[in-house]
């Protein structure tokens, strides 16, 4: 935007003048006050997308075991923090929206990061906020490079395999994965 000012403004006659002044006082504090009120508006508002955050901590597979023990779930609203637990490992964080956007769920490995085995959470149903049919986009973290969604709980139904970090599910995936397994390898559905 760019101002001018008119010399001959300046000659104006008393009330004249002292409204043109005004006039452009008045527009330059509105266009300051915008700009710089704008990021606040904005923050405030992607605080209120983020909506709900939760924490789930699950217990290392043992053997013949095809479920993940759960160990301990929380949430939080707003700006309520969630401590992370001290000893696990950041294993994934689920996402509401695409881009890592929404509601979310971060998810903990209390034995350490993800192995050949990895991880099984067969009902993202039972964890906070209704995750089931809800995700779709999902981060990893400390060697769960691979990850298989499964459209039904159990690990049943359609599956589809990823790899690393995931800023949208597909629409194959969107809003109707179920159950997840995360691993260090390779699994095939």
């Amino acid at each position: 935007m760019k101002f001018q000012f008119r010399s001959d403004m300046i000659q104006l006659p008393g009330l004249r003048y002292r409204i043109a002044l005004m006039a452009i006082v008045l527009t330059t504090g509105l266009v300051f006050s915008v700009f710089s009120f704008s990021p606040a508006v904005h923050a405030a508002s992607h605080v209120t997308a983020q909506g709900e955050r939760c924490q789930i901590i699950l217990a290392k597979l043992q053997s013949g075991e095809q479920t993940s023990r759960v160990l301990s779930s929380q949430c939080a609203q707003g700006n309520q923090q969630l401590l992370a637990p001290q000893a696990s490992a950041l294993l994934m964080t689920w996402y509401k929206d695409i881009n890592y956007n929404g509601a979310s769920t971060r998810i903990y490995g209390n034995s350490g990061p993800c192995d050949s085995a990895g991880y099984g959470i067969p009902n993202l149903g039972a964890y906070g906020s209704s995750w089931n049919d809800s995700v779709s986009s999902f981060k990893v973290w400390n060697n769960c490079y691979y990850t298989r969604a499964y459209t039904n709980i159990n690990y049943g139904g359609t599956c589809k395999r990823y790899h690393n970090n995931v800023s949208w599910v597909g629409s194959t995936m969107n809003d109707k994965i179920s159950s997840f397994w995360v691993n260090s390898d390779v699994h095939y559905c």
